[in-house]
């Protein structure tokens, strides 16, 4: 099932679809503070970076994750990503029957 591309947005930053033309961006991000990143695997560089969109474009295509691009509103700067993943598409029984519950 093919996932609708969606804008989210706050007062401080927007979520937008991830593309190709994140990944200098990301890569500007991933080098600010390494000791930002201990918990969590972050790609380093252009080529993982471009790994990184590859696969997240690729879960989208397939349907299972929704990756976004982290821009901060104010000076228009991708500051990360982040993606909603491994989603659930119920069945029309399934909506039909939970339609009727309500």
């Amino acid at each position: 099932m093919k996932i609708e591309d969606v804008v989210l947005q706050g007062r401080y930053v927007r979520r937008e679809p991830l593309e190709f033309s994140h990944v200098e961006g990301l890569v500007t991000a991933s080098a600010v503070d390494p000791s930002l990143c201990r918990w969590s695997p972050i790609p380093q560089g252009t080529n993982k970076a471009l790994k990184y969109v590859e696969t997240a474009l690729a879960w989208k295509e397939a349907g299972t994750a929704m990756p976004f691009a982290i821009i901060r509103r104010e000076d228009e700067v991708v500051i990360g990503s982040t993606r909603f993943w491994n989603i659930a598409h119920w069945s029309s029984i399934a909506r039909t029957y939970c339609s009727r519950c309500l």
